[in-house]
């Protein structure tokens, strides 16, 4: 690496205050209190961190009670971060489930304004480290008023928008037509879900009317509401090809990812791996198109690299060897959704361990961890609106001069 500075470009730091009953029930039957008692019984090896420490850690992180304490542990405790001569920023994505159905006992999500507050001040307790994404649900949007969520924005700090389509809505929902032409205005990034899958919505009714009874209508329905084609499709339709916009996870690592009561070593749901490189391809082709000068994608939640290590890194290195592709590819873990599949300590050296016995370059893993990072996000200039009104924020709240030396030194602020 040619510096010292690595880019997190798509982590998480809300809680289970922010995630509904039924979004948890898909990773586990079970509730988090008993499923931690389960595996304390069934934790008998004493081997370091085994898969029974990463379940239990993933339940800590969620069960924590306000979103500072989770960003503080991610932080202070997720081990990568600490490795000598290494400084992270993290860009958390906020997710905003306010609109999903509640069951009759289960408590109220906190309010999408507390929300936001306590991701404030996750970012406030950590200048320089946490940079976060503002979610960007339609709906929210209308019920907040549009001027009201762009000063939301302006306000406090955040650098950049997420959008997540499963939950609810279409790419091209109007609302966002308009956030999205803003945010092109402005230079202001945008990260969209998009893998096949994921936190799509537990509603039974779709946009039009259509029934959607069974859980596989409902994934089959949502998740392939942000397909990349919609998209493509419509940033031609509204000219908008400047807009700065990452497909997040890349369209998924082509292993399949609907294993969660399986194990993935070893296993693979064939179709969802073959969308997952049908979106990948798409996902390709736009990086490769001069027209879409704009675009980039993450490699957050990619299970691949932990088991299929070698093959991973070797089609990355392929991938890179494209000049348009090379400037485009961000690292991310989506952590702390990758918990129970890989160890945070380690992710770090493996992702660059990996690229280097795949004969990626000095040059070129500094892209991916930080050079390319750098520029979606605007951090390459303080006059840009995402890093200007960031620091205006620090400064607003007394904060600028505890930007670390490292920070100011490696984006000239």
């Amino acid at each position: 690496m040619e510096n010292n500075i690595v880019i997190d470009a798509h982590c998480h730091i809300f809680n289970n205050k922010c995630v509904t009953e039924e979004h948890r029930k898909r990773q586990s039957k079970l509730p988090s209190e008993a499923l931690s008692k389960i595996l304390e019984k069934l934790d008998k090896r004493k081997h370091n961190y085994n898969w029974v420490d990463k379940f239990k850690t993933m339940i800590e992180i969620g069960d924590k009670d306000r979103i500072e304490d989770v960003a503080d542990f991610l932080v202070n405790k997720s081990g990568y971060v600490n490795q000598e001569d290494i400084n992270s920023i993290f860009v958390p994505l906020m997710m905003d489930m306010s609109h999903e159905k509640l069951n009759k006992k289960e408590p109220k999500l906190i309010p999408f304004e507390v929300q936001v507050k306590e991701t404030v001040n996750a970012s406030l307790n950590n200048p320089g480290r946490i940079l976060p994404f503002l979610a960007a649900d339609p709906r929210t949007i209308r019920k907040v008023g549009f001027n009201e969520f762009i000063e939301i924005y302006r306000e406090n700090g955040f650098i950049g928008m997420k959008v997540y389509p499963p939950l609810g809505y279409e790419p091209d929902d109007p609302t966002l037509i308009e956030l999205y032409i803003y945010c092109q205005k402005h230079n202001i990034p945008v990260t969209t879900h998009c893998c096949f899958g994921g936190s799509y919505s537990t509603s039974k009714i779709g946009l039009h009317g259509e029934k959607l009874k069974r859980e596989k209508d409902r994934l089959e329905y949502w998740g392939v509401k942000p397909h990349p084609k919609k998209w493509f499709d419509m940033i031609n339709l509204h000219d908008l090809h400047n807009l700065k916009l990452n497909f997040g996870h890349f369209g998924g690592d082509e292993i399949g990812r609907n294993l969660r009561f399986k194990g993935f070593e070893g296993r693979k749901n064939r179709k969802q791996a073959n969308t997952e490189s049908q979106w990948r391809n798409i996902i390709l082709n736009g990086l490769k198109n001069t027209d879409y000068h704009n675009l980039y994608t993450d490699v957050s939640f990619h299970p691949k690299m932990e088991y299929e290590t070698q093959s991973y890194f070797e089609q990355l290195k392929g991938y890179l060897q494209n000049k348009e592709v090379k400037k485009h590819i961000m690292f991310g873990t989506d952590w702390w959704m990758t918990s129970y599949i890989f160890e945070e300590k380690t992710y770090l050296t493996n992702f660059k361990t990996g690229a280097k016995n795949a004969g990626i370059t000095d040059s070129e893993l500094n892209d991916l961890l930080f050079g390319n990072a750098k520029t979606f996000l605007g951090l390459n200039d303080t006059n840009s609106v995402p890093f200007s009104n960031y620091l205006k924020f620090l400064e607003k709240h007394n904060k600028r001069n505890d930007l670390p030396l490292w920070f100011r030194n490696g984006f000239n602020c």
